[in-house]
């Protein structure tokens, strides 16, 4: 654990294996930090004022809100506070086949925040893991980049348990500004057959179809 104060120019290399953490004063950096080792894990617990280049291994944000005011550069993963709800603030961003583990909690998830430009390249892996939070149809912001998507380079990989109609996907904003998570019900054909009682609605078992309940955006379909 490093909780001394770095300041200045240069660069910090960490290229062996073992765990760095960044617990110290580093606002006054302007150089950058590069971590380039499949064994190499740094955890940051305090703001870095440089720019951060991960070519290989782990990057831990340690804290519910913590930053790189540099720009950064991910290839290898990284996991936003260690499965309870945080942003990772960041300048521009990179992503290049990066594999990201994200939590979903009761009423926030995590978050990356870039104030420049996001360039994703290679396949870069999401993986969701759920504390606390419950299936709820909607739109949930992974990444927020304010000058831009560039690339459409991203893919589910581990996701909270699912049942039934209930899905999820990734799409980009209108603007190509956010990477969502999108929550919905699949829609489809469902036929009535009244078969509880004679009311329509979202919680009775009439329907023949995907499930015997009728969900909103489902095609309804009755025998003549």
């Amino acid at each position: 654990t490093h909780s001394g104060v770095i300041t200045g120019a240069g660069a910090i290399n960490k290229d062996t294996a073992g765990t760095l953490t960044l617990d110290g004063t580093y606002t006054g950096v302007n150089g950058t930090f590069n971590q380039d080792d499949i064994g190499s894990v740094v955890n940051l617990s305090k703001t870095w004022g440089g720019n951060y280049n991960q070519v290989s291994g782990t990057f831990n944000s340690n804290v519910a809100n913590v930053a790189i005011d540099g720009n950064a550069s991910f290839s290898g993963t990284v996991n936003i506070n260690d499965g309870n709800v945080g942003t990772l603030n960041v300048g521009s961003l990179k992503l290049s086949s990066a594999t990201i583990n994200m939590t979903l909690g009761v009423s926030a998830n995590d978050l990356i925040k870039s104030t420049g430009a996001l360039t994703a390249s290679g396949t870069n892996t999401i993986n969701l893991t759920a504390n606390g939070w419950t299936f709820t149809t909607g739109d949930y912001t992974l990444i927020t980049a304010s000058g831009g998507i560039n690339g459409s380079n991203f893919a589910l990989g581990t996701k909270p348990t699912l049942t039934g109609r209930q899905t999820i996907s990734l799409v980009s904003s209108v603007d190509n500004k956010n990477l969502i998570l999108k929550a919905y019900m699949t829609s489809g054909s469902m036929k009535w057959n009244g078969t509880v009682d004679g009311n329509w609605d979202y919680t009775i078992g009439n329907w023949t179809g995907i499930t015997t309940n009728f969900h909103e955006g489902d095609y309804a379909v009755f025998d003549s």
